[in-house]
């Protein structure tokens, strides 16, 4: 008997208040949303606005499966364009869904962030759905964490930062240079965040934030303080 919630809430997706919005998706996401409202559902999936989050949950759960090819195409569309976080959503969603053209798709990502640093964070959530599919396994993470002067190095160590069997490779980068000091910040965030952490009074990262960058700098301090 929900079909009067879902018309209500389906009415309430075209509101131009955004609370209301991100309420109406969240309803849906338990009733389930009309397949009309794919179009206005994707482009907030494809955005960080306020219901985002819920309509890409939405979306995984689409029982449409044309879906997929529209989902590949944003993620080809995007990398085209450079449009890194519209990237990064439409990749997350469609290799949550499993789609075999989004792997092919995610691979150029990981290919495109070995010399570019701003498809670093799409090409972060490209591995971590690859790595969960088998897609890719350690031996490319310590491929990309032997090359810390690639962006890909950050890449990696996000996204296996969890795995005991990087740990080597990531403590050795804390002394590199490379990237201006980058890749080491990357490194130290990644042990900080790994299992077990790495103690934030350790007195290697000392030498990391002398030479690391302002806004890195903030960054891995605000790691260490969490």
């Amino acid at each position: 008997q929900a079909a009067p919630v879902r018309d209500l809430a389906a009415r309430q997706v075209g509101s131009d208040d955004a609370g209301r919005v991100d309420d109406a998706l969240r309803v849906l996401g338990i009733v389930g949303a009309p397949l009309h409202l794919l179009d206005r559902v994707l482009a907030f999936a494809l955005d960080d606005d306020l219901g985002a989050s819920e309509a890409r949950r939405l979306i995984v759960a689409w029982p449409d499966r044309a879906v997929d090819a529209r989902l590949t195409s944003e993620m080809a569309l995007a990398l085209a364009s450079r449009e890194w976080t519209r990237l990064r959503h439409a990749s997350s969603m469609a290799l949550e869904r499993e789609s075999p053209a989004a792997r092919v798709i995610a691979q150029r990502v990981l290919e495109v962030a070995e010399r570019d640093p701003d498809a670093v964070d799409a090409a972060v959530e490209c591995a971590r759905r690859l790595r969960e599919a088998a897609a890719i396994d350690r031996t490319w993470a310590l491929a990309a964490l032997a090359r810390p002067a690639s962006p890909i190095f950050a890449v990696a160590a996000r996204a296996w930062r969890r795995d005991e069997a990087i740990r080597p490779a990531l403590e050795a980068a804390l002394a590199s240079t490379a990237r201006g000091g980058a890749s080491a910040v990357h490194a130290a965030i990644a042990l900080l965040q790994a299992d077990p952490v790495l103690n934030p009074r350790d007195r290697r990262l000392a030498a990391v934030l002398e030479t690391a960058g302002a806004s890195q700098r903030a960054e891995l301090v605000h790691v260490m303080c969490i």
